[in-house]
């Protein structure tokens, strides 16, 4: 991928800019950097600093510290970009979205540091990072999960990682929407014996993305969102899927739970309806299940064959089901 390996210095020193995009150059050492009216930063593919050079991680600091009214800041950061620990320290900051791909890696170790006490939302997809650090995140609203904490295939589950997703989740734990996705779930699923779930007490709409393989750590998440009402679930089937058993009734779903969207389902497939029938036997404040299949729309047929599938036992009397 060509690099621009020249950015006006000028640039870093204006009066007056609002946004800033940087996509495919070199940010050479700065020595100082004053964007008092930038709000919005992107910076995607910047190598940071010079080659032999050790400046790289001051480099990004330095960008981030000389924008005093930053809002909104997009990240998406490669392996080759020469910084090792990314510190992400902002007051001002509302919005920040971190992207750092799997890929060569070259066997280096990274570090993330977000610090950022206004923050509001944050989309963290970054796979790369060993050491993660979130800290005075309680103004965050929403965030968008799809990490697998750099857990490589065939790795045995330690402390240490166990201690940096666990950390991670408490750092965020104050959150109100939450988007998880199946990766970051199955990374969870793994560690489950050795990570108590982080509790969420304040988070009432998750978006998840389970498969059949992490299915059965539903009702012990579940149970760490003692008030959600509504829950989104994108449903998969996994190549080598586990016996599921969902005994367990978490707090929400006889308290708070109003409303479940459950989508890509297959017809007949049995973990599917055994998903289904628990929230309906189970969820004693449900207003409204949807339930959407891989491929919708379906023959009126189709849809009598799947209700008669379903529970006839529906634990909320007020519950309505829908079926496309």
């Amino acid at each position: 991928m060509h690099v621009v390996d020249f950015t006006p210095m000028t640039v870093y020193k204006s009066k007056t800019l609002v946004s800033l995009k940087l996509r495919h150059v070199r940010v050479r050492n700065l020595m100082e950097v004053s964007l008092p009216c930038l709000r919005l930063m992107s910076l995607e593919n910047v190598c940071y600093g010079t080659p032999l050079g050790k400046e790289s991680d001051l480099c990004v600091e330095k960008l981030i510290s000389g924008c005093p009214v930053l809002e909104d800041l997009d990240l998406v950061r490669k392996c080759s970009d020469m910084v090792k620990t990314l510190r992400v320290r902002s007051q001002s900051l509302k919005m920040l979205r971190l992207e750092f791909p799997s890929g060569m890696g070259g066997g280096d170790e990274y570090e993330v540091e977000i610090d950022a006490p206004g923050l509001e939302y944050m989309s963290f997809k970054d796979c790369q990072s060993d050491r993660i650090v979130v800290k005075n995140l309680n103004s965050l609203v929403k965030i968008d999960v799809d990490s697998g904490f750099n857990v490589k295939f065939g790795d045995s589950e330690d402390l240490t990682k166990s201690d940096t997703i666990r950390d991670f989740l408490t750092g965020v734990s104050t959150v109100r929407q939450m988007i998880i996705s199946q990766p970051t779930l199955e990374i969870l699923y793994r560690y489950s014996k050795l990570l108590p779930v982080a509790e969420f007490q304040r988070l009432y709409h998750l978006q998840a993305a389970f498969s059949t393989s992490s299915l059965q750590l539903l009702p012990a998440f579940l149970e760490s969102c003692p008030n959600l009402k509504n829950l989104v679930l994108d449903f998969s089937v996994s190549a080598e899927s586990e016996q599921i058993n969902l005994t367990n009734v978490p707090r929400c779903l006889t308290s708070t739970l109003e409303c479940v969207e459950i989508n890509k389902l297959i017809m007949r497939e049995e973990t599917g309806i055994k998903l289904v029938n628990y929230f309906l036997e189970n969820a004693a404040v449900l207003k409204k299940l949807s339930v959407s299949f891989t491929d919708s729309p379906m023959a009126d047929e189709d849809l009598d064959t799947y209700k008669e599938l379903l529970t006839a036992t529906k634990r909320s009397r007020i519950c309505q089901v829908f079926i496309s």
